[in-house]
């Protein structure tokens, strides 16, 4: 198994110090080699999300800027839009939010140029997410809508179930807690038969929330 394929198993595993150590070695090899562009790209893209995870937005950005630098010596528009977009999910979650507008309509750009329905899913996503951020509520409906179909078309059930309580918080935003209640409790049977239990939880809380706004304190102490 190739050291990048290594490392992200590592990183997806919550082992974040082996992934690091297997990252730095495929730049380190890839720079010694002069080649092998595709590889150090996904090692800079990989620590950058570990530096995202640990709240370093400066160090992170700072992988993708590099990662970013060198796509055009791959030529591979799907690795393209993965750099796009998680510099764009950096961006946002550093309050910069007109730069990540810019480079995540990029992203949502190269893949419906390209047909590249998994990350058109998740562009749309972070594309509502920041529309949500701006309280643009019907432009982030559009957006999420959008990434829903995309999602289903290659059973992206990961970004499905993010959409999914996104769109809970649209409605939320709206003060429409009776809609809000509805998706939410469609989200928990979504995230309980996916094993996505972070997101479970948060959705229990949630729909807690919003039944107990309706004054529907049975579903609220049920959940």
């Amino acid at each position: 198994m190739a050291p990048e394929r290594i490392a992200r198993g590592y990183y997806s595993g919550g082992d974040y110090r082996q992934a690091i150590q297997y990252w730095d070695r495929c730049i380190d090899v890839s720079t010694k080699a002069g080649g092998d562009a595709e590889t150090w790209i996904l090692a800079k893209v990989g620590l950058a999300q570990v530096y995202q995870g640990a709240g370093d937005h400066a160090n992170s950005l700072t992988m993708l800027a590099e990662a970013q630098s060198r796509t055009e010596e791959v030529g591979d528009q799907h690795l393209n839009a993965k750099v796009k977009i998680n510099l764009g999910v950096v961006l946002i979650d550093s309050a910069r939010l007109d730069e990540a507008a810019t480079v995540l309509q990029e992203a949502f750009t190269i893949c419906a140029v390209h047909g590249l329905s998994d990350y058109l899913a998740e562009s749309n996503f972070y594309l509502g997410k920041l529309a949500l951020a701006r309280s643009e509520l019907g432009r982030a409906m559009a957006y999420l809508d959008a990434g829903l179909v995309a999602a289903r078309q290659v059973n992206f059930r990961w970004c499905e179930g993010h959409i999914r309580a996104t769109q809970v918080k649209v409605f939320a935003r709206g003060a429409n807690h009776s809609m809000a209640l509805q998706v939410v409790q469609k989200a928990q049977t979504f995230a309980a038969t996916d094993g996505f239990f972070d997101m479970l939880i948060q959705q229990h809380f949630a729909a807690a929330q919003y039944a107990a706004s309706l004054n529907d304190f049975a579903t609220a102490l049920a959940n």
